[in-house]
């Protein structure tokens, strides 16, 4: 699987423990990162939702403070779910129930293990479809 990492510059510790943990996973890692400019980041976020969107990449793991500003911009691009999560539970039933291509975590919400926990998660989670398609149908017509 490609998986896609983005992270703002205060992130920078947390997202290199991950690239290392999502590659011992077997993965392909493809990191969308820009530290020189908050900026930057920010139009890195919505390539990699882009990129996601288009099936270049399987899956996204966004990181900043709180996860707040990767799944607001994430999540204006059509076509792109992304949850914000601090929990386990939450990492699974957005793959399962809502098909969310990307994940947004607060690097100072969660620490380095409940982080691989919620991206492994996150990684090895399909999307169950089924009756959670009318929800994603309707999501899709408002955009």
């Amino acid at each position: 699987m490609n998986v896609a990492i983005c992270s703002d510059k205060t992130s920078k510790n947390l997202r290199q423990v991950l690239k290392v943990y999502i590659t011992a996973l077997g993965h392909k890692v493809k990191d969308y990162s820009d530290d020189e400019s908050l900026e930057g980041y920010l139009k890195q976020i919505v390539t990699a939702s882009k990129d996601a969107v288009e099936k270049k990449v399987d899956r996204v793991v966004f990181i900043d403070s709180v996860g707040g500003k990767s799944f607001a911009i994430s999540s204006k691009v059509k076509g792109m779910v992304t949850a914000c999560i601090t929990d386990e539970h939450s990492a699974k039933m957005t793959r399962n129930h809502n098909g969310a291509q990307a994940i947004a975590i607060g690097s100072n919400l969660v620490n380095e293990n409940l982080a691989k926990s919620l991206v492994k998660i996150f990684i090895e989670k399909d999307f169950l479809a089924g009756r959670h398609m009318v929800r994603i149908d309707m999501l899709n017509k408002m955009c």
